[in-house]
């Protein structure tokens, strides 16, 4: 019985272009979903700070006995 001693162990080209091409295709997938997913956090994160804003006026209005719907100015000072 001859054993061949020269057995190479290791991947094919194929082979590893067969992952390498699985891989590419689930990043094909991901990456879109991934995308609309951030704009939609952005989104939300934007509405909650438009939300809070809108309760910080009201809470101005009520503390300073001002009407609904009046006109509320505010500036951002910027320390030196």
């Amino acid at each position: 019985m001859q054993l061949s001693l020269h057995r190479r162990h290791g991947f094919t080209l194929l082979e590893i272009m067969i992952v390498v091409s699985v891989i590419a295709l689930l990043a094909v997938i991901a990456v879109p979903s991934f995308l609309r997913a951030r704009e939609r956090a952005e989104a939300v994160a934007v509405l909650n700070e438009l939300r809070l804003l809108d309760a910080a006026i009201a809470q101005y209005a009520v503390d300073n006995n001002k009407m609904t719907g009046a006109e509320i100015t505010f500036w951002i000072c910027n320390p030196i």
